[in-house]
């Protein structure tokens, strides 16, 4: 029978180092994939952000509108209060345009809950996966972005 050596296909040190270096190469990519996924789901945040606030915005010059309107209203209601016709026509029309506003107003605060839950829901998914990768994970992050992760963590935990 043959003496075998079973020790002759040890890994040499340079095929070790070469092995470490891959993996560290793969982990290292690994964290870049996961980092600009990252930075795209906080560009789109920030875009649902912006949206929600161009609509915020909106919805308040509309309600400005809408209580000047009313302050209109009261005004000529008091100017008019000897003419029944007249004051019942301008009472019905601002009765309408109130329904109107009202309505309009009711769905924009609908829509506006909405996009707002849609953010926390966003926020919060975003916070877990934060959350699932671990601190040397972190470390890899660029400091921007693990800063801006830590406050939406305090902010949405």
């Amino acid at each position: 029978m043959k003496n075998l050596d079973r020790n002759s296909s040890k890994a040499t040190p340079e095929q070790i180092a070469s092995l470490r270096k891959g993996r560290l190469q793969e982990e290292n990519e690994s964290l870049r994939k996961q980092s600009e996924r990252l930075y795209e789901n906080i560009d789109n945040l920030q875009q649902k952000v912006t949206k929600a606030s161009e609509i915020i915005q909106k919805e308040r010059s509309e309600k400005q509108k809408f209580l000047d309107k009313l302050h209109e209203a009261a005004a000529s209601f008091k100017t008019l209060r000897g003419k029944l016709g007249n004051m019942t026509a301008q009472r019905n029309r601002a009765h309408r345009a109130l329904k109107v506003t009202m309505d309009k107003l009711g769905k924009a605060n609908q829509d506006i809950a909405n996009i707002q839950e849609e953010q926390t829901q966003e926020f919060t998914d975003l916070v877990k996966d934060y959350q699932e990768m671990s601190a040397e994970q972190r470390r890899f992050l660029p400091a921007k972005l693990r800063h801006r992760l830590d406050q939406y963590e305090r902010d949405y935990k």
